[in-house]
Formats: structure tokens, C-alpha cells, sequence
């Protein structure tokens, strides 16, 4: 190997004698990956090989009656070893390229072709399947193998591409040597799959988008993929979306991409090319991906489209296939539905009745999570901004339909378990929330009480939650006669907090229930009240300020101190001196506390009188020192720092205007801000003048 090393600089190996030193490489690689299985099993004493002369190990391997001896009983330490024969392979291989690129700058031909690069491919892959084979005895993959791979196949394109330009070079020459055409060098779809293939069940980063590159490399060479290139795109970006770390846009996109590998498969098909037909592992993994991806744009209807066309592909009409959706595809396009943005849920509730009924004349039986997303559809469908009152009438119906037919499924079904839970009765009663109907809340406390009936029996998937009384409260605010069902706000939190003393934990008194509970006592529906209603309410308001804080150490927030400022503007007269009293009393408590963000700022600066929010807020401003013009006054003045320091907007670090607008993060005022909070944290000498 020593000689042959030599004499690459000056040098060019032939086609036989490249072949020959590969193979004694590979042949090395294979006989120490086999030791993989038997090292796990046996207690055999190993010891080094040279991996810097193969042809000697290989003689040694062949020759010797007790292989066993030869080699480490370490994994780690043969894949080690395997490893350096794999880079010294691949080092071997670069020098007869370079060596090959002199002498083809003469008119020679390369000494490596097809079967050379296959082997250097089929070399690393047989090293990151015996990676993955030993994770289970805690051996990490090392990184970078996909990418001296692709290494190797960039090589081999690159070397056709300057074939290419010879020839045409001796086309015009009229040189005949030159011309001489040479298929070896054109890459396969099988070396291609080799390559993807080893990226898509990577761990590097991008391996979709490494792998998407190639793919674009193949069809600018004219190489149609086969379905073995579509089925490794398909794993690939559904890997992408298996990863907690990527964005929710990147997961759409991920599932979105799979989807169009999946489609170019059954377009194939149809046009006769029956090899090409999906497998149910390829629907799987694509309808798996839309149902993380709940939250791109337009997520459920794409999931809904490929579940029709893939029915479609097996109907009676059309039956290129007999393939036909399970039960694990129905359920995932109907987890995309229940998962999908409000905006783009309009029509999906009925898609969902209609996926469960399909299912019942196919012979499936829906199971309860199947059930469970079908109502969480429609709880998002009459959770929609702007929506008629008939329609959330209509939504909150049929989610309670299908919960009644949750229940009696689970007396119909002997081999799939169907129960009812909790999310159900939140999701049914979410639902009724939003409606203003008059039996809406006689829905709601039917609802609830059942689930309070069912805990109290034992049943351990049935229980009430704070959400469930906060869902129960924000019902008695959308009706007109609020008025006359306040006691009934009182009365849903004592129920809470007796659940809450009787064990069951999920009912423990939170900031969001007493938030829900002013809302509704400062309700707009109370200007149609008489006198004592909206006294109530004012007592309601009150008494619920002063238990905040009092019970189970729950501290009010920013949103608190906004509802009951919007509350005390609707149940006080304005002109008032009492107004002007409370207002003043609570806009202190909530600077002193340092909740003061845009929300609570704005409604202040809306329901106070003028001369009130001047004092308060305009003579407490610091002036912004950066306008040399004379501008609004609310871009000359900005909060108090300490009015702001314990809010959770994100914007919390950036100084408010006294408008309740954000000053400009680039200004020179921001600046001077986080330079004031840079210098009174403590160890910071240097900001502060100190040389340590």
C-alpha cells in the first residue's frame, strides 16, 4: 500500500489494480462489521487491526483458523476500526481521483467508474447501518457520513460534466480520441437512493433539504426517480416533522413536501406505471405528518384531500388499488381537523361526522380519540370570531350530537374501548360558551353536573376542571338576562372550590377563573339591566378583587386590573366622584404592583376623565428627550419604568407611551432604556465606570 501511495502524485493507477486495493478495503470493512453480532454474544479476545494495510489484514483474515483472536471484543473499538478502513478507503479513492484528473488533462481516461463509486457508497452505508444496528449498546453515530458520501457522488458528476466538455471541445476539434463517450461515469438512481437514503435516517440538520437538493440534481441530469427515490423523500421530510425543535411553519412545509412526493406516486400509477403504488407505510408517515403540522395553513383540508384520492385510487370505479384506509389514517386527517386554526376550520365539522360514518359502513370502529377530535372540530368551529348566532348554535349541537354518540358506542363496541373524558365535556361545553341562545347555559350546567356526578362515582376519565368552570362562567356572560343569573357566578366558583377540597386537584382556584368571573360581572349585556342588577355586579367586581390575592396566594395580572377597569366604566356612572375614586384606586394598586401594559394603559386612558389620567399618568411620564420637534404629546412621554416591570408581554423590556403604544426599537430611547437596566444589575463595574 506504501508503494502504491507513492506513486499517486506522478502516477495513474489502472482500472484492475484500483478495483483489486477497493475490494481488499471493503472486504476488510465487512469482516469487521460481522464481529458486530458476535461480540455481543461472546466473550472473545480481540486484538488491533492495522486498518493502514489492508491487504495484510486481509491475508491474515483469510489464513487464519481462529478469526476470533484478530479483533477487539469491544464494539466501540471495531467500529472504530471499521471506521479508519472506511477513511483510508476514502482517502485512497481521493488520490486516485487526483491522479485520474492529471492524466485526464493529457486525453487519458479515468481509472474509476461506476462500480468504484458504488462501492465507496455501499462502503459508508454499510458503516452508518452498523451505527444504528449498535445504538442499542450506546454507541453514537458520528456525523458527517451522508455528507462524504454525497462528497463522492458531487466527484462523479462533476467528472461527467467535464467528459461532456470534452467531447463537445473535440467535436469542434475534430479530435476523435476526445469523443469517445463514457457511460461508466453517469450516475444511477440506485447510487442516488444510496445517498438519500443514508440522509433521511440521519441525524445531521437539513437532511431533508440535503436530501431535496439531490433530488433537483437528479432531474436536471434527466434521471426519472423511481419508487424507491419518492418513498426515502417521503420518510425524509416526515423526519423533519418528527422534530420538537422545528417550527410549526417549518412542520407544514415538511408535511407539505411529503404530500407532493406521495401525489407524484399516484399520479404514476394511474398513468399504468403500477409499480409506483403507495404503500400503507408511505399513507401513514404522510397523514401522521398533517396531524402534528394542525396548525399550518390550510393543514386539515390538504390531509382531507389526500384521504379522498387515496379512496378514490380503491373505489369500485377506479380500483388501481386495494389499498384503503385504516383506521390509523382516519384518525389522523380527523386530528388535523381538530387542530386547525380557526380560520380555516369553516366546513370541517361536517367533513369529520362524515369520516366517522364512512368509517362505520367500511367496517372500522372509531375509537374514542377518533370521537375526541370530531367534537374538538366543532368546538373550534363555534369558537370562530364573528360568527352568526345560528352558526354557534348549530356548531355547540352537533359537538353535544357526537358526544351522545361517544357514549353509546361504548355500550354498542366490544372490541375497541370508547369513553368519554374530560376534553369531551370541555370541548361540548367550550362550545356552548359562545352562544347566546337562551338554553345555552341550561346546556352548560347539564354538562357539568354530569361530570360532577361521574367523578363523585369513581370514574376516573370523567372529572371537572377549572377549565371546565371557566368555560361554565363565560356562559352566563353572553346572555342578555346576565343580570339576573349573577349569584350564579358565585355559585360556580364555591362548586370549583369544594371539587378542589374534596381531592381532585385539576380544580384549584386560578388567576383565570377570577379573570372570567369579572369579565362577566362587568359584562356589556348589564346596560340592559335595571339598578340592582348592576349594583350586583358592582359588589360582585369588588368582592372578587379583594379575594384575588387571598385565596391560595393567587396574585391578579395585567388582565385583572383591565377587566375591572372596563367593569367599573359600565357599572359606575362616569360622572360620578365614586368613579373617579375607584378608578384612581385601582390604576395606583396596578403601578405600585408594576402591571401596567398596553391593554390596561389604553382602557385607562379610555374610561378615565381627562383630567384624572393627567394627574395620574401624564404628570408621572418621563419626557423623551430624543424629539426636537413638537409632536404628539404621546411621543414625548413614556411610562415609568416601574410601572412596567412585572408584566409578561413580550414587549415588556420596551418603554410604553402613555398612549399604550410601544416606542420604536431602534429609537434612541430604547437604547437609553436597556443601558438603565444594563447598569443597575449588580457585577456590571465596567457599565457603571469601574475598571473590575
Amino acid at each position: 500500500m506504501d508503494n502504491y501511495h507513492q506513486h499517486f502524485p506522478n502516477e495513474k493507477l489502472a482500472t484492475d489494480t484500483v478495483t483489486t486495493i477497493m475490494e481488499a478495503y471493503t472486504n476488510v470493512q465487512q469482516k469487521l462489521l460481522q464481529r458486530l453480532d458476535q461480540s455481543s454474544t461472546r466473550n472473545d479476545s480481540f486484538s488491533e487491526i492495522s486498518s493502514n494495510d489492508c491487504f495484510q489484514a486481509l491475508d491474515h483474515l483469510d489464513s487464519s483458523d481462529d478469526a476470533s483472536n484478530t479483533f477487539s471484543d469491544n464494539v466501540q473499538s471495531i467500529l472504530n476500526q471499521a471506521w479508519d478502513v472506511t477513511n483510508d478507503l476514502d482517502d485512497f479513492i481521493g488520490k486516485v481521483r487526483l491522479s485520474d484528473n492529471r492524466a485526464n488533462n493529457n486525453g487519458g481516461h479515468s481509472s474509476m467508474d461506476q462500480r468504484h463509486y458504488i462501492m465507496i457508497l455501499q462502503a459508508w452505508d454499510g458503516l452508518r447501518k452498523a451505527y444504528e444496528k449498535a445504538n442499542g449498546w450506546n454507541v453514537s453515530t458520528p456525523k458527517g457520513i451522508p455528507q462524504r458520501a454525497t462528497l463522492h457522488l458531487e466527484c462523479m458528476e462533476q467528472q461527467m460534466v467535464s467528459l461532456q466538455r470534452r467531447n463537445s471541445s473535440g467535436s469542434s476539434s475534430g479530435d476523435e480520441v476526445a469523443m469517445v463517450h463514457d457511460d461508466s461515469l453517469t450516475p444511477t438512481i440506485e447510487m442516488y437512493n444510496i445517498v438519500l437514503d443514508m440522509w433521511s435516517k440521519s441525524q445531521e440538520h437539513f437532511l431533508s433539504q440535503r436530501a431535496e437538493s439531490i433530488v433537483r440534481k437528479m432531474e436536471l441530469l434527466m434521471l426519472q426517480p423511481n419508487v424507491e427515490t419518492y418513498r426515502i423523500m417521503i420518510r425524509a421530510w416526515c423526519r423533519t416533522v418528527d422534530d420538537v425543535v422545528a417550527s410549526k411553519n417549518k412542520i407544514g412545509t415538511a408535511a407539505f413536501n411529503a404530500t407532493g412526493y406521495l401525489i407524484r406516486m399516484q399520479n404514476m400509477m394511474e398513468r399504468g406505471h403500477l409499480e409506483f403504488e403507495p404503500s400503507m407505510e408511505d399513507y401513514t408517515m404522510v397523514f401522521r405528518a398533517w396531524a402534528k403540522a394542525g396548525h399550518a395553513k390550510y393543514s386539515g383540508k390538504r390531509a382531507l384531500f389526500l384521504l379522498k384520492k387515496m379512496e378514490s385510487l380503491a373505489s369500485s370505479d377506479n380500483a388501481l388499488t386495494g389499498l384503503r384506509p385504516d383506521v390509523t389514517c382516519y384518525k389522523c386527517v380527523l386530528q388535523s381537523f381538530s387542530q386547525s386554526r380557526a380560520q380555516y376550520v369553516d366546513g370541517l365539522g361536517y367533513e369529520a361526522e362524515s369520516i366517522i360514518s364512512r368509517m362505520e359502513d367500511n367496517g372500522l370502529i372509531p375509537d374514542s380519540d377518533c370521537f375526541t377530535y370530531a367534537i374538538q372540530t366543532w368546538s373550534n368551529s363555534a369558537c370562530r370570531n364573528e360568527l352568526a348566532e345560528k352558526d354557534i348554535y348549530e356548531s355547540a349541537s352537533r359537538a353535544q350530537t357526537l358526544l351522545n354518540q361517544k357514549k353509546q358506542m361504548h355500550y354498542r363496541s366490544g372490541t375497541v374501548e370508547v369513553k368519554t373524558s374530560t376534553l369531551d365535556y370541555n370541548n361540548v361545553i367550550r362550545a356552548w360558551s359562545r352562544s347566546s341562545s337562551k338554553d345555552a347555559y341550561q346546556q352548560v350546567e347539564g354538562l357539568l353536573s354530569t361530570m360532577e356526578k361521574l367523578h363523585q362515582e369513581g370514574d376516573v376519565n370523567v372529572r371537572p376542571t377549572h377549565e371546565t368552570y371557566v368555560h361554565a362562567i363565560h356562559s352566563i356572560g353572553k346572555n342578555r338576562n346576565v343580570g339576573t343569573n349573577l349569584p350564579l357566578v358565585q355559585e360556580l366558583l364555591s362548586r370549583m372550590k369544594t371539587q378542589y377540597e374534596n381531592g381532585n386537584e385539576d380544580c384549584k382556584p386560578n388567576i383565570l377563573c377570577f379573570n372570567a368571573a369579572i369579565r362577566v360581572c362587568g359584562s356589556r349585556n348589564l346596560r340592559y339591566a335595571n339598578d340592582e342588577e348592576m349594583q350586583n355586579g358592582l359588589r360582585c367586581v369588588v368582592r372578587l378583587i379583594q379575594e384575588v390575592g387571598n385565596t391560595m396566594g393567587i396574585k391578579p395580572n395585567s388582565e385583572t386590573y383591565n377587566l375591572a377597569l372596563d367593569a367599573f366604566s359600565i357599572l359606575i356612572d362616569k360622572n360620578s366622584p365614586t368613579f373617579s375614586r375607584v378608578v384612581s384606586s385601582l390604576f395606583n394598586r396596578c403601578c405600585d404592583e408594576g402591571l401596567v401594559d398596553e391593554k390596561v394603559i389604553k382602557t385607562f386612558h379610555r374610561v378615565a376623565p381627562y383630567d384624572l389620567y393627567r394627574r395620574l399618568v401624564l404628570a408621572a411620564a418621563v419626557p423623551d428627550g430624543e424629539i426636537d420637534a413638537t409632536p404628539p404629546i404621546s411621543d414625548m412621554l413614556f411610562l415609568p419604568e416601574e410601572w412596567t416591570k412585572n408584566t409578561t408581554t413580550v414587549k415588556h423590556r420596551i418603554p410604553l407611551a402613555v398612549d399604550g403604544r410601544f416606542v420604536r426599537a431602534r429609537s434612541k430611547t430604547v437604547s437609553e432604556h436597556k443601558m438603565r437596566r444594563l447598569r443597575r444589575k449588580e457585577k456590571k463595574l465596567i457599565l457603571q465606570g469601574g475598571r473590575s
